[in-house]
């Protein structure tokens, strides 16, 4: 099993890198010139330096294997277009070298997001077939990013994966929650409350492997997800729970107040150029009621249902943190 993974030396491409260890399979990674090893230094792996956003880079890359998880993009930015240069612009251009250079091709997993479907309606978890409409220009991007790969589906086998929040150790995202909570506080933006569809990063990238090897999810689109969502409160008290807190102060902040905040750390962010923590698109993410989907099609195809019960894998997260004195 020959594979190609952008976006190795990430969170999830971290993991993913494990799990295919684990089976044995021969991995080359896609890395930039400026990226950090660490987390990949105890593999066996080849690397090839260039970027998603560099087409001729790519060629080397995509030739000679037989499975490539595209997994590279920004969940963050400094200036919206630059989501549509990586997770739009990368995906397009990967997709053409694959065409060019490596049609036999034995499958091409795009990792997308819920973003690109957008919020629930309701607190009903929503299907694959629900008609898209995401709210921030990250899910606009990932969703430019599957019509592309749509595109291509008759050339080459494309799967698309749609993970909702991820969580586990090594991601910096959550993190933030977990550091507050460590120090007895969380803010609460205008009493949101969200229902939210998580994933444990282990299981995503055990949900990706086996699609990548499923031949009827050639050209379908599948949500990853834990079967249980949690409200956003739940999460709080699962967390201070894994962290031996007892108490945690929740400091009301109303929506004008975090909407100015926001405002503030975008403008520092175009002076520092690093993306901000809080913007007023998240913000938007935040005030709706449900980010919920459903697996089922998932566990129909595939046969899978993500076994970590989240009480468990926010405590072996939390574990993790402190392990490597990251609290």
């Amino acid at each position: 099993m020959k594979c190609l993974i952008t976006g190795a030396t990430g969170f999830i491409g971290s993991h993913l890198v494990e799990a295919l260890t684990a089976r044995g399979a021969e991995i080359a990674c896609l890395v930039r010139r400026t990226s950090n090893l660490r987390w990949l230094k105890n593999h066996n792996i080849q690397y090839h330096t260039g970027e998603v956003t560099e087409k001729e880079s790519l060629r080397k890359a995509v030739r000679d294997v037989e499975y490539i998880f595209h997994l590279a993009s920004l969940t963050k930015a400094v200036y919206p277009e630059d989501y549509y240069l990586v997770n739009t612009g990368g995906t397009k251009n990967i997709l053409e070298v694959c065409a060019e250079e490596n049609p036999p091709l034995k499958r091409f997993i795009l990792v997308s997001s819920l973003a690109a479907a957008g919020p629930s309606p309701t607190e009903s978890p929503i299907l694959e077939t629900h008609p898209p409409r995401p709210i921030t220009d990250y899910g606009n991007s990932k969703l430019e990013a599957e019509r592309i790969a749509t595109e291509f589906m008759s050339h080459l086998p494309i799967t698309i994966v749609r993970p909702p929040v991820v969580y586990g150790p090594r991601d910096h995202d959550i993190y933030f929650y977990f550091r507050l909570i460590n120090h007895g506080v969380i803010f609460n933006a205008g009493g949101a409350n969200p229902l939210l569809s998580i994933i444990y990063a282990p299981d995503l990238v055990e949900a990706m492997v086996r699609l990548a090897t499923l031949e009827q999810s050639a050209g379908e689109t599948y949500f990853v997800s834990s079967p249980e969502p949690k409200y956003m409160d739940e999460l709080t008290s699962l967390i201070a729970s894994a962290l031996g807190r007892k108490k945690v102060l929740k400091i009301p902040a109303p929506l004008w107040v975090t909407d100015i905040m926001a405002c503030l750390m975008e403008a520092s962010s175009r002076l520092t150029k690093k993306p901000a923590l809080l913007t007023r698109q998240k913000i938007r993410e935040i005030r709706q009621k449900a980010w919920v989907c459903s697996a089922m099609k998932l566990k129909k195809d595939a046969d899978y249902i993500c076994p970590t019960p989240v009480e468990k894998g926010i405590a072996e997260t939390a574990a993790w943190y402190r392990e490597n004195g990251w609290l």
